[in-house]
């Protein structure tokens, strides 16, 4: 799961000490880093409420690969840059015991049901 970003905001820093500061000039998918972060933190928080536990990682993984927005990469042919995250889609699908035969349901049947709140 990744993301292209622009103009993201970070701190610099450079060998001499007088250029400290910030920078908006940022960019590529490691900037979406701290999104996709967000969004498992998201759904794991989620999960806590939901279910009492949180889910395995490679679940919330998985959850963001078949729920994410298909994307082109840098030259829209041949770097693929994988999907977007669509949290609004991952949380449904987290709540709601999926039905259409992913990798995401697959992981889903193998929870005890005590766990699944349907």
């Amino acid at each position: 799961v990744q993301g292209w970003g622009e103009c993201i905001a970070t701190t610099i820093t450079s060998t001499s000490e007088e250029s400290v500061g910030y920078t908006n000039t940022f960019s590529g998918t490691s900037g979406a880093a701290a999104f996709v972060a967000a969004a498992a933190a998201n759904l794991q928080g989620i999960a806590m409420k939901q279910f009492g536990a949180p889910r395995d990682p490679l679940v919330i993984r998985q959850l963001l690969v078949d729920t994410g927005l298909p994307q082109g990469g840098y030259d829209n042919v041949t770097k693929s840059i994988g999907p977007l995250v669509n949290l609004r889609a991952a949380i449904d699908a987290l709540v709601v015991q999926p039905k259409n035969n992913t990798a995401t349901d697959r992981l889903w049947s193998s929870l005890p049901r005590d766990r699944k709140k349907n």
